[in-house]
């Protein structure tokens, strides 16, 4: 909620004007990250707000970080090379971001 009136982008928020947050799209903002609708691996980390910032900081960032680098080590070291096996189906949501199913061909 707005304690003072604000402006952004060009729209007028009143003081006590409720606001939702979409964490889901705040890495995706095209003027503060080039090439913001593609998985970018080696993407700057200091800009990147996926396990939040601050007070709301996420705790299991450092464990999720590790899982996801044996997670990935593992499956490229059986299969160096996979790609897409069709389309992706994206999870139906407007606050989460992610896939119901992703189809992998792994050789």
């Amino acid at each position: 909620m707005t304690t003072r009136p604000v402006t952004m982008h060009g729209q007028e928020l009143p003081t006590g004007s409720r606001v939702l947050v979409l964490f889901a799209s705040a890495n995706r903002d095209p003027r503060e990250y080039a090439r913001a609708d593609e998985l970018v691996l080696d993407r700057d980390r200091a800009r990147n707000l996926a396990f939040g910032e601050g007070v709301h900081f996420c705790l299991g960032m450092p464990l999720a970080r590790m899982e996801t680098r044996i997670g990935m080590g593992c499956l490229l070291s059986r299969h160096p090379s996979f790609g897409l096996d069709g389309a992706p189906v994206r999870y139906p949501s407007h606050v989460i971001r992610g896939f119901e199913s992703i189809p992998v061909l792994l050789s």
